[in-house]
């Protein structure tokens, strides 16, 4: 999955943040991460390329899960720190090293 298959889409403010999560079942990962991007008249766009990012993943044989939040439907994707985009890997690696996972 590559970022720059989504930079020209913020038309606003976006934010990126990491959650820690503390559940008890076998599928929590100790750390979340979530993007929001506003894009205005792009979200068909937005959500094409999320359509062909989810299908790469999946192609990769990883899972996907949909959660939705108040009418609106967000992509869960399990992955390990191997996973993450190599821009964010050099952007948080103190925070990839200690976590071992990234969700």
């Amino acid at each position: 999955m590559s970022l720059d298959n989504y930079a020209g889409l913020p038309q606003g403010p976006g934010d990126f943040c990491a959650t820690q999560t503390a559940g008890p079942g076998p599928d929590d990962q100790p750390l979340g991460w979530l993007l929001l991007l506003d894009t205005r008249d792009k979200s068909a766009q937005l959500k094409n390329q999320s359509g062909r990012s989810a299908q790469e993943w999946v192609d990769a044989g990883k899972m996907i899960k949909t959660e939705k939040i108040r009418d609106l439907d967000f992509a869960v994707l399990p992955m390990s720190s191997n996973d993450v985009p190599k821009t964010l890997q050099k952007i948080y690696p103190a925070v990839l090293r200690g976590a071992g996972t990234a969700g």
